[in-house]
């Protein structure tokens, strides 16, 4: 029976109003009890921050449970078995440097949980297999992380890079791929674009008609991109004619080509909205001039699956490379830009994987398929590439004597 009511008696309302009433204050800390089964004895336990307080309320709780158990179940007495007295240290001691270890263990583990989440839910392209496997095509080049030039943020050139990143050795090796590709299928006009807008593909068109320059081609790139034209920034071309002043006949074909510092390679600007009628039909005409006067046209054109600009073109174009940063732009997004490309029949040659870090940028340009790349001397360049079987595939590039 006292085994039953001692639980009772300690949780009553009674004895914590006596309790108060002995104490002198308005409420006491909760107590707790455990019973040792089949017997009368049992444990009162008291929690409080103050251990001297505790102590204080414990010692009231023994002397006025006589009196409150009395109306219960008559006249009891309570004997003290052991006394805690005032407790010399916490319950729970905390330790400050586990604790620091297990809260710096939990923010990585947490950390590691909201970068997968984030990984999983963006979908994005991380490397070459990724890339065929999403899309389907063939990846002509990887092309490495590299850092805008300058206080004016221009992109950066291959013939300024010192080779520390293996930029311009990547780019040199997109170019005879994408060449190839074009040569193969009697191309001559390359659309570069991009799923969104940060993905890098005007300075891989840029640095593209660099190289094919430098390989003996006259090369035309054209800044197909009104909304954010940096070709001739890039290029250091101060002076750029609108081709308005040649839809007025006020300006030919010539003048409105800009000469670069480097040697074949001319660019134009086109800064009209390509999508009205009498713009693309004056653009028709020049590119269908361009083509009896150049070996390459390169043209840059805005995002393709935010903007229709691309696909406006795409009749004017051969062909077409799709330009991908590494972890940036989703596959959805991506899988929208390569459908606007194609939906009027323009083939997409492949794309490049571009702004890749770490040891993937490495792979790409050094061993990426097993190809090597060098230098032939003599009558302009000469550009040659192997498969690790042995088989090897050569072809030149068209020799200009003047410009």
């Amino acid at each position: 029976q006292l085994n039953s009511t001692f639980p009772y008696i300690l949780r009553s309302a009674i004895l914590r109003q006596r309790v108060s009433e002995y104490l002198g204050v308005s409420g006491v800390p909760a107590v707790t009890t455990t019973v040792m089964e089949n017997s009368n004895i049992f444990t009162m336990r008291v929690r409080h921050s103050d251990p001297q307080w505790a102590y204080e309320v414990i010692q009231a709780m023994i002397a006025c449970y006589p009196q409150v158990a009395d109306y219960v179940v008559g006249d009891t007495d309570l004997i003290l078995l052991d006394e805690s007295g005032v407790p010399t240290r916490p319950v729970y001691d905390l330790d400050l440097t586990d604790s620091l270890v297990l809260g710096a263990v939990g923010g990585v583990l947490l950390w590691c949980v909201f970068i997968l989440l984030l990984t999983l839910c963006r979908r994005t392209i991380h490397n070459e297999d990724e890339l065929q496997h999403t899309l389907n095509y063939t990846c002509l080049g990887i092309v490495p992380a590299t850092k805008v030039v300058g206080k004016d943020k221009r992109c950066p050139l291959i013939h300024h890079d010192n080779g520390k990143f293996g930029f311009a050795e990547s780019v040199r090796l997109l170019q005879m791929h994408v060449s190839k590709e074009m040569h193969a299928q009697n191309k001559k006009v390359l659309m570069i674009s991009g799923a969104i807008p940060g993905e890098g593909k005007t300075t891989i068109a840029v640095n593209l008609a660099i190289a094919s320059a430098k390989a003996g081609n006259r090369t035309l790139l054209v800044d197909c991109d009104q909304y954010n034209p940096s070709v001739a920034k890039s290029l250091s071309v101060e002076k750029q004619v609108s081709m308005r002043e040649y839809m007025q006949n006020s300006i030919t074909a010539k003048e409105l080509l800009s000469k670069t510092s480097i040697r074949h390679l001319y660019c134009m600007n086109t800064d009209v909205d390509i999508k009205e009628q009498d713009v693309k039909e004056a653009f028709g005409k020049l590119m269908r001039a361009a083509r009896e006067t150049f070996d390459v046209i390169i043209l840059d054109t805005p995002p393709c699956s935010l903007m229709v600009d691309a696909a406006e073109l795409s009749d004017l174009a051969d062909c077409a490379m799709l330009v991908i940063r590494q972890d940036y732009a989703s596959r959805d997004q991506i899988l929208e830009g390569v459908r606007l490309l194609t939906d009027n029949g323009l083939p997409l040659i492949g794309c490049a994987l571009n702004g890749v870090s770490g040891n993937l940028a490495t792979y790409g340009y050094q061993y990426g398929n097993g190809y090597g790349y060098g230098y032939g001397y003599g009558y302009g360049y000469g550009y040659g590439y192997g498969s690790k079987y042995g088989y090897g595939y050569g072809y030149g590039s068209k020799k200009h004597d003047s410009d």
